[in-house]
């Protein structure tokens, strides 16, 4: 239960992040979602490489890591740039 309550606040911490950042920088930003998406993807898959570094995590593991990034990144970023208009 610990541990997901853990992966609840990093998330949502994150999704914060992700929004206010698209936020305050609309006006560069709209229109670019895509390329907003592949530098938080970026970023991401550098952290899933960098546990494999560490214990009790496995290459399955940042691989499907990988893939669900792949996945929500640019999803999130059309939906942030399709809600927060300039």
């Amino acid at each position: 239960m610990m541990f997901l309550l853990s992966v609840l606040v990093t998330k949502l911490g994150t999704a914060i992040a992700f929004v206010l950042i698209f936020y305050f920088a609309r006006n560069s930003l709209s229109g670019h979602w895509l390329l907003y998406a592949f530098i938080w993807w970026i970023m991401f898959v550098i952290g899933e490489f960098g546990q494999t570094i560490g214990p009790n995590y496995s290459w399955k593991e940042a691989v499907a890591g990988v893939i669900s990034e792949t996945i929500y990144l640019p999803l999130s970023a059309f939906i942030v740039n399709w809600v927060i208009k300039i």
